[in-house]
């Protein structure tokens, strides 16, 4: 039934009166939740073997990027040590910190490159909300892993000696985020992932400091792990040959499908002094943000090491009292340095802001305008 007769040109059939049957997408004829495993191997380790996961997603269809997780077992290697001691391996961040490097090419070209990869999709979680952080933890990590604040190590559970834990993410590419579809077809995809280096990248550190009760000892703790059964899980949606022969009509014509999208760029600097410029050449097509972290090695004066504090996790600020996450209660001292003093971007000629951010609380105020 269609009603098309209303009092007034500018009135609009309420949804509680529309009795018409919602509007279907009948050329999507399939979904799949498809698997494509790892190439190369399926034993990782971060300081001997193979290193480097690499992925290819082909298909005459597309790829739901939404979807797009990568999945992976996390063993612990340990071996039985004379003392008896359980041996645990402890995560301190989700699964992307184990990763220093990720690359998205497709075809043989780079799309994206972004090094520093844990620090820089650190960053980014920091951002999202307590709520769609702990949905990503459900997928990436153990239950007990903190979304804010400081790590409390003794709710830790880690995995045992022996056992595995298997993990999701969703990798920081941009292409990954955008909303259209990805033609396979004619984009196939290839992903590249870097195990870092140092094995305690994203696993609390053996200490034994008496501070930690024994519970972190080297006999309690262990950094031996493997990674494995790699894998990507993704949805790809089949449609009609009809619409289908439409998309190859328009790309054979020389046409072209466009599809914007942002990427990131990660650079480290060693600073040197109080007062200090940073210069940076990079090509890009637009930027639309910049962001700058301050990274330092941890203080042990007030406080012992923090073991669970690693490069990719700790965002250093110089009002704080030393770089330590120790206990949630840490005070911020404004008779020390403020991090922000005369700080300004120049792009060409243009500065930005127009007159210089001179303290920490206005360049937070920058930074909630930056819309994630």
């Amino acid at each position: 039934m269609s009603l098309e007769i209303f009092k007034d040109m500018n009135d609009e059939l309420i949804s509680h009166l529309n009795y018409k049957n919602p509007r279907t997408a009948s050329y999507i004829i399939e979904r799949n939740s498809c698997s494509f495993h790892a190439i190369g191997g399926n034993v990782y380790k971060p300081t001997s073997g193979v290193r480097l996961l690499r992925f290819n997603i082909a298909a005459e269809d597309f790829l739901d990027p939404s979807t797009l997780r990568i999945m992976f077992d996390i063993v612990n290697t340990a071996e039985p040590v004379s003392t008896g001691g359980p041996r645990t391996l402890y995560p301190v961040s989700p699964a992307h910190g184990w990763f220093s490097r990720a690359r998205l090419l497709s075809r043989g070209q780079v799309v994206e490159d972004i090094s520093q990869y844990n620090r820089v999709h650190e960053m980014f979680n920091m951002f999202k909300s307590s709520g769609a952080s702990e949905d990503d933890m459900l997928e990436s990590m153990l239950g007990d892993y903190k979304t804010s604040g400081p790590v409390v190590i003794k709710e830790l559970s880690g995995i045992p000696r022996g056992e595995r834990q298997t993990v999701l993410f969703k990798p920081l590419f941009g292409l990954l985020s955008q909303s259209k579809y990805i033609s396979l077809k004619y984009s196939p995809l290839t992903i590249e992932l870097e195990l870092d280096s140092n094995e305690y990248a994203n696993i609390i550190t053996p200490n034994s400091a008496s501070i930690y009760d024994g519970a972190y000892t080297m006999e309690a703790t262990t950094g031996s792990f493997e990674i494995q059964n790699c894998m990507i899980r993704a949805d790809i949606i089949k449609i009609d040959s009809e619409l289908q022969n439409k998309y190859d009509d328009h790309l054979m014509s020389g046409g072209a499908i466009s599809l914007p999208y942002t990427t990131y760029h990660s650079q480290i600097l060693k600073i040197l002094g109080t007062n200090f410029t940073i210069n940076l050449s990079r090509s890009l097509t637009y930027l639309t943000r910049v962001y700058a972290s301050f990274l330092r090695a941890t203080e042990t004066t007030m406080n012992p090491p923090n073991f669970w504090t690693k490069p990719h996790n700790c965002f250093y600020h110089t009002l704080r009292i030393n770089n330590s996450l120790l206990g949630g209660n840490v005070p911020y001292y404004r008779d020390r340095y403020d991090i922000i003093q005369n700080c300004q971007l120049q792009i060409g000629s243009k500065l930005i802001p127009d007159y210089p951010m001179k303290s920490s609380s206005e360049a937070f105020y920058f930074l909630k305008k930056l819309s994630i």
